[in-house]
């Protein structure tokens, strides 16, 4: 977990959205920033990249300004990688609450998204960067049809209101 001051992150996000490198740009804008993979590989991710597979449908606590969770996996290459993490950040008062647990819930690879990844690695290896978007947009469009979604959301929910002090 990270704890931080609103204006400092909002000095670090804007710092980060002056990169040159595409790759570890953010958005200007914290509440945007936030939403990015790239946000909690900086963050929290000890050495490895935070992979976004899905944004999860948290409740920000009352005493919360803003609340954010995802799903995803940290890795250290790229790759087709089943999820395991959930990140989360929450907005209170002057403070800035990140963190990350390992995933508890049973998840697997999404059975709709398969064929994007299956059809890409046959047809086009190169382009992995590409495959990778398409699929994690394909896996954020579906992943709340998937069994394991409703605990995969609570975990979220956990974490968040753990952040929150609630």
């Amino acid at each position: 977990m990270v704890v931080t001051t609103k204006p400092l992150l909002r000095v670090w996000v804007e710092a980060k959205a002056k990169e040159k490198d595409k790759d570890v740009r953010l958005p200007a804008d914290v509440e945007a920033a936030i939403r990015q993979g790239n946000f909690y590989t900086f963050s929290v991710g000890q050495d490895a990249a935070f992979e976004k597979s899905a944004d999860l449908p948290v409740t920000k606590p009352p005493a919360a300004a803003l609340a954010f969770a995802a799903l995803g996996v940290f890795a250290q290459a790229e790759g087709h990688w089943v999820p395991n993490a959930i990140v989360a950040t929450v907005i209170k008062g002057d403070r800035v609450f990140v963190g990350n647990v390992n995933l508890k819930a049973a998840v697997g690879k999404i059975f709709a998204c398969e064929s994007i990844w299956t059809r890409a690695q046959e047809k086009h290896p190169e382009a992995l960067e590409q495959v990778e978007r398409d699929y994690r947009a394909c896996a954020n469009a579906r992943a709340h049809e998937e069994r394991s979604f409703a605990a995969v959301t609570t975990e979220a929910q956990n974490l968040v209101d753990r952040l929150a002090g609630d």
